[in-house]
């Protein structure tokens, strides 16, 4: 006679293999409705999928068409991801072809397409990747614009449903490539109300692009994604040409006053506004001291020091507007303003007499940004300032002016964009070179090196 405990095993066992039976039999279902279309999915899933991770996709191809049609709907994700890097291959093929077969290219392209549209229904999300099917959606508005660069506006639409799904979490290259459309519009643009409207929506969208720009620069870092970084950086500079190349004060102070007034709580807007308004140099404005009054007196952010320093600036209190500046550069924490607000303060330092301040934040600049050619000028400016410093009874001071002359040729041979400013302080600071007689006085030779004590450096002699 069996024992209780005998049966309770019994029935266990029992019951687990039932469980694993009715596990097996929903996982093969996955792969087919019959034993038959199970195993044939399998097996070209297995051969393609070999041939695949070989890098041979040739050999690939045929046995993920044979998958495709096979295995049902939905199977593996991978399949969708797997088949657009195939046919995208064909894709590129075609197109070095001679001559090249559009028909051909049309049809791959719809192809690549219904495959991203399939893995969006079939895995909106996954366990690792809840916006999964946002982020497919990124990678088809991306093609999209690759392969019918002429209709942006399809693009656009995609890339503006993505990002409003993905949010801080949306792709640098997203975000750069849907505010590019935005130019696109603009460019393509047929009537005035079509391009008054693309206007608005590259100012307005602008302050978003921005945000979440700003959002994923700080989690890359925080990450130590250097590649993420240089990603959001990159997208930064694209996205601050198209802008800088459509917005004017005269349409963005209206569309920020109207915006900050619509939503006068809304103080996020107004930190946002400012960063804009500084970002254009559109500071000559009634907007621009209230806001920058309003962020500064509740959060003290550098942007609002800076502002209300270049303010003081235009006011001539340089003493008082050195003080914000600074508190600005000591603040920061945003890379891609750093340098802005090292030059100015350190500009304010130089008209101040301030020279070491100033040499510090220029030197600052140049560390951080060697090719950055206003970081020379500004320092040639502090030499050339420095005669009285460097004065030594003989030539020094006269010589401050060939050791600006270095910086001044430095400037233009790192930056194109300084040359002609460079071109007009050498030759400003070539008139207090000492003459040929002068040299001789204090037994000097035109081209000898001289060395200034008063910065450590040498320069080579020049006559006027």
């Amino acid at each position: 006679m069996n024992s209780p405990f005998k049966l309770l095993a019994l029935v266990l066992l029992t019951g687990s293999a039932a469980m694993m039976a009715t596990t097996a039999e929903a996982q093969n279902e996955k792969y087919g409705s019959t034993p038959e279309q199970q195993q044939s999915c399998k097996e070209a899933l297995s051969l393609y999928s070999t041939y695949y991770k070989q890098k041979s996709y040739d050999d690939a191809l045929p046995f993920w068409r044979s998958a495709c049609a096979t295995c049902p709907d939905g199977v593996k994700q991978s399949l969708y991801m797997h088949g657009v890097t195939l046919l995208k291959g064909l894709r590129k093929a075609s197109l070095a072809a001679e001559p090249v077969d559009s028909v051909r290219v049309t049809e791959l392209n719809d192809s690549i397409f219904m495959l991203y549209d399939r893995r969006m229904e079939f895995y909106p999300s996954t366990k690792t990747k809840p916006n999964n099917g946002c982020d497919v959606l990124v990678r088809k508005a991306t093609d999209w614009l690759k392969f019918y660069k002429e209709d942006h506006a399809t693009a656009n639409v995609w890339f503006k449903e993505a990002i409003d799904c993905l949010g801080t979490t949306t792709p640098a290259s997203a975000l750069s490539s849907y505010y590019l459309t935005l130019h696109y519009a603009k460019r393509d643009a047929e009537t005035e109300e079509e391009k008054s409207k693309a206007i608005t929506s590259i100012l307005s969208d602008y302050l978003m692009i921005q945000g979440f720009i700003n959002d994923g620069l700080k989690a890359a870092e925080s990450a130590g994604d250097a590649r993420g970084e240089k990603g959001y950086i990159s997208a930064n500079k694209n996205v601050n040409q198209v802008f800088l190349k459509v917005a004017e004060c005269e349409d963005m102070v209206p569309l920020l006053a109207s915006k900050t007034a619509e939503a006068p709580d809304d103080f996020d807007l107004k930190v946002k506004s400012l960063a804009l308004l500084e970002n254009r140099n559109c500071t000559d404005n009634d907007l621009y001291l209230p806001l920058a009054r309003a962020v500064y007196d509740s959060l003290k952010t550098p942007s609002a020091a800076f502002a209300i320093g270049r303010l003081l600036l235009k006011e001539g209190d340089f003493v008082t507007a050195i003080v914000y500046l600074e508190e600005a550069v000591e603040n920061n924490q945003d890379s891609t303003l750093q340098a802005k607000y090292e030059l100015k303060t350190g500009l304010v330092a130089s008209n101040l007499g301030q020279i070491d301040k100033a040499m510090s934040y220029a030197k600052s600049v140049r560390r951080s940004e060697p090719k950055n050619g206003l970081a020379y000028l500004l320092m040639g400016d502090v030499i050339a300032a420095s005669a009285s410093r460097c004065e030594d009874g003989a030539i020094g001071g006269r010589a401050v002016y060939w050791l600006a002359t270095d910086y001044y040729n430095k400037a233009k041979s790192v930056d194109n964009e300084v040359q002609e400013k460079a071109n007009k302080k050498i030759s400003a600071v070539k008139k207090q070179y000492p003459t040929v007689d002068d040299l001789f006085t204090y037994g000097k030779s035109e081209g000898d090196l001289f060395h200034l004590n008063c910065f450590g450096e040498s320069t080579k002699i020049r006559a006027r």
